[in-house]
Protein backbone atom coordinates (compact mmCIF):
# COMPACT_ATOMS: atom_id res chain seq x y z
CA UNK A 1 0.00 0.00 0.00
CA UNK A 2 2.87 2.31 0.75
CA UNK A 3 4.40 1.92 -2.60
CA UNK A 4 0.82 2.33 -4.29
CA UNK A 5 0.53 6.29 -2.02
CA UNK A 6 4.12 7.18 -3.22
CA UNK A 7 3.49 6.22 -6.97
CA UNK A 8 0.03 8.69 -6.62
CA UNK A 9 1.79 11.41 -4.81
CA UNK A 10 5.45 11.31 -6.98
CA UNK A 11 4.04 13.06 -9.78
CA UNK A 12 2.65 16.03 -7.79
CA UNK A 13 5.39 15.97 -5.11
CA UNK A 14 7.29 19.06 -6.36
CA UNK A 15 3.94 20.94 -6.08
CA UNK A 16 3.36 20.18 -2.42
CA UNK A 17 3.61 23.44 -0.33
CA UNK A 18 4.43 25.09 -3.11
CA UNK A 19 1.43 27.37 -4.58
CA UNK A 20 3.03 29.82 -6.82
CA UNK A 21 4.46 26.51 -8.80
CA UNK A 22 1.50 25.31 -9.36
CA UNK A 23 -0.04 29.00 -10.92
CA UNK A 24 2.92 29.00 -13.12
CA UNK A 25 2.01 25.52 -14.41
CA UNK A 26 -1.29 26.92 -15.18
CA UNK A 27 0.06 29.72 -17.26
CA UNK A 28 2.42 27.42 -19.00
CA UNK A 29 -1.26 25.86 -20.70
CA UNK A 30 -1.91 29.83 -21.35
CA UNK A 31 0.97 29.87 -22.83
CA UNK A 32 0.02 26.72 -24.98
CA UNK A 33 -2.79 28.11 -26.11
CA UNK A 34 -1.55 31.53 -27.16
CA UNK A 35 1.19 29.52 -29.28
CA UNK A 36 -1.55 27.58 -30.81
CA UNK A 37 -3.85 30.69 -31.32
CA UNK A 38 -0.57 32.71 -32.84
CA UNK A 39 0.07 29.52 -35.34
CA UNK A 40 -3.38 29.11 -36.37
CA UNK A 41 -3.60 32.27 -38.09
CA UNK A 42 -5.87 33.57 -34.80
CA UNK A 43 -8.46 30.76 -35.85
CA UNK A 44 -9.57 29.26 -32.42
CA UNK A 45 -10.20 25.37 -32.51
CA UNK A 46 -12.63 25.03 -29.55
CA UNK A 47 -11.03 21.14 -29.46
CA UNK A 48 -8.19 22.37 -28.39
CA UNK A 49 -8.81 25.36 -26.49
CA UNK A 50 -11.01 23.88 -23.51
CA UNK A 51 -8.81 20.87 -22.51
CA UNK A 52 -6.17 23.81 -22.20
CA UNK A 53 -8.13 25.93 -20.45
CA UNK A 54 -9.26 22.96 -18.28
CA UNK A 55 -5.76 22.59 -17.71
CA UNK A 56 -5.15 26.27 -16.55
CA UNK A 57 -8.31 26.35 -14.21
CA UNK A 58 -7.47 22.62 -12.47
CA UNK A 59 -3.93 24.15 -11.79
CA UNK A 60 -5.19 27.41 -10.41
CA UNK A 61 -7.56 25.59 -8.39
CA UNK A 62 -5.12 23.36 -6.86
CA UNK A 63 -2.38 26.53 -6.33
CA UNK A 64 -5.40 28.22 -4.11
CA UNK A 65 -6.13 24.51 -2.49
CA UNK A 66 -1.99 24.84 -1.98
CA UNK A 67 -2.19 28.00 -0.67
CA UNK A 68 -4.50 27.03 1.96
CA UNK A 69 -3.00 23.79 3.20
CA UNK A 70 0.41 26.07 3.43
CA UNK A 71 -1.25 28.47 5.38
CA UNK A 72 -2.98 26.65 7.48
CA UNK A 73 -0.14 23.91 7.96
CA UNK A 74 -2.31 21.35 7.35
CA UNK A 75 0.15 18.14 8.06
CA UNK A 76 -2.49 15.14 6.76
CA UNK A 77 -2.87 15.65 3.32
CA UNK A 78 -6.20 13.48 2.00
CA UNK A 79 -6.59 16.58 -1.05
CA UNK A 80 -3.29 14.82 -2.44
CA UNK A 81 -5.21 11.80 -3.33
CA UNK A 82 -7.49 13.35 -5.52
CA UNK A 83 -5.68 16.06 -6.71
CA UNK A 84 -2.68 14.47 -7.59
CA UNK A 85 -3.99 11.89 -10.12
CA UNK A 86 -6.64 14.39 -11.44
CA UNK A 87 -4.60 17.07 -12.05
CA UNK A 88 -2.20 15.03 -14.11
CA UNK A 89 -4.75 13.28 -16.44
CA UNK A 90 -6.21 16.63 -16.95
CA UNK A 91 -2.99 18.01 -17.66
CA UNK A 92 -1.54 14.64 -19.71
CA UNK A 93 -5.10 15.18 -22.26
CA UNK A 94 -4.34 18.92 -23.07
CA UNK A 95 -0.86 18.31 -23.55
CA UNK A 96 -1.80 15.35 -25.92
CA UNK A 97 -4.78 17.31 -27.61
CA UNK A 98 -2.23 20.21 -27.85
CA UNK A 99 0.25 17.43 -29.45
CA UNK A 100 -2.66 15.73 -31.40
CA UNK A 101 -3.48 19.42 -33.34
CA UNK A 102 -0.46 21.45 -33.32
CA UNK A 103 1.71 18.86 -34.42
CA UNK A 104 -0.87 16.43 -36.38
CA UNK A 105 -1.95 18.58 -39.47
CA UNK A 106 -1.58 17.28 -43.06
Amino acid sequence: MDSLLKILYAPIQPFVWHPERAVIMGFVFIGLLIIAVIFNNGKIKMKLVWPLLLAFFSWLLFGVNEYIAYSNKSNIRIDLLFFGPLIMAISLFAMYTFIKEFFGRD
